[in-house]
């Protein structure tokens, strides 16, 4: 179930290498169709095991764009999303219809301050940290700082 009062956007990363669709690029699928997919849950425990409240998109070395979603489905073949032809997918996915691109003001590179995300790393980052911090990989690490501070101020419910 998505929690729609999160501030979390979990931030991927995007190639623009083909994912079995002929030519359609991992861009292509958020650029050309507004949508985004990936397996459910598990997978090394990266993947979200419920759907986001937005998605953030980095390529290029910087941060692009952050959706909302506007709405999801569990999908086990590309078609008719993505191609005519039946393109099975060997573990169920959620394909997210993406809202409009929030675009940041500024660049937002993914590297930088001392800090760094592997590039392929996915992140969960605070909205206002993603849009404010000098990096990507910056945001993240206050997003972490930010969590272990609130655990530590919130009392125990004893």
């Amino acid at each position: 179930m998505q929690n729609q009062n999160s501030n979390l956007v979990y931030v991927v990363a995007l190639s623009n290498k083909t994912f079995g669709c002929g030519d359609t690029t991992f861009i292509d699928v958020v650029e050309k169709y507004g949508r985004y997919f990936h397996p459910i849950g598990g997978v090394g425990g990266v993947w979200p095991y419920d759907p986001p409240n937005y998605l953030g998109f980095r390529y290029g070395r910087e941060l692009k764009s952050i959706h909302h979603i506007e709405s999801y489905e569990v999908i086990s073949d590309y078609k008719p999303h993505f191609t005519s032809t039946s393109t099975p997918i060997a573990r169920p996915h959620f394909l997210y219809k993406l809202g409009p691109a929030i675009k940041p003001s500024r660049r937002v590179p993914t590297n930088g301050q001392g800090h760094t995300i592997y590039p392929s790393g996915r992140k969960w980052i605070y909205i206002d940290l993603l849009l404010t911090a000098g990096s990507v990989a910056e945001a993240a690490y206050l997003t972490k700082k930010r969590d272990a501070e609130l655990e530590r101020d919130t009392p125990d419910a004893a």
